[in-house]
């Protein structure tokens, strides 16, 4: 029976005899076995593209990875597994999920009161989103204006259209009387014109 220390001894001399004959190879660039496996791996690679059977075998594997139902299978099982890793971190005290749109939402608030650049952006990017809503809903938007102006009564919408445009109401009142005076003068003027000549 040989002792335990002897088998560790030659396990030891095999293991430190390995890792020096892989490091040695990996230092050599031009070692027997580097040159040995780089031919190997290039005849393996022929052999894919050229023979028939490899093809075959090849075609065969990707048809049974891309069949409609292996497809089907791999979509759920990856959704449910995103499922519940997002159902596990927002259950969790410190959501990797909540921290990044506290995160992100409290830099946009932060550029919306401090950069100028960016009002200005986000100003036009409303704009041009309300615009195309506005345009893809034009029956709708005008049905919900028609609804709401329709149900107020007499004097709100008086009161409304005061509130709203009220200097533009006493500007062309103000208008309508200059022009209105104006245009009576020259037809009197033009009247008595016409009687004296």
């Amino acid at each position: 029976m040989i002792p335990g220390f002897v088998d560790n001894l030659i396990a030891t001399k095999i293991t430190k005899g390995l890792a020096n004959y892989l490091l040695e190879i990996d230092q050599d660039p031009h070692h027997k076995v580097r040159l040995e496996v780089n031919q190997q791996l290039i005849r393996f690679i022929e052999d894919i593209r050229t023979n028939p059977a490899w093809q075959k075998e090849l075609e065969d594997i990707k048809n049974s990875l891309l069949s409609g139902e292996k497809i089907h299978q791999y979509a759920s099982s990856v959704w449910k597994h995103i499922q519940q890793a997002i159902i596990s971190d927002l259950e969790g005290q410190e959501s990797s999920i909540q921290l990044y749109l506290q995160k992100t939402i409290g830099d946009m608030v932060s550029n919306l009161k401090n950069d100028p650049a960016f009002q200005q952006k986000m100003n036009k990017w409303v704009q041009k989103t309300a615009y195309k809503y506005i345009l893809k809903n034009t029956s709708k938007v005008g049905e919900l204006i028609s609804n709401t102006v329709g149900n107020w009564q007499g004097k709100e919408l008086s009161n409304k259209l005061e509130l709203e445009v009220g200097k533009d109401l006493q500007f062309i009142r103000i208008n309508g009387t200059l022009v209105g005076g104006l245009v009576g003068l020259l037809i009197y003027t033009i009247t008595r014109l016409i009687e004296n000549s």
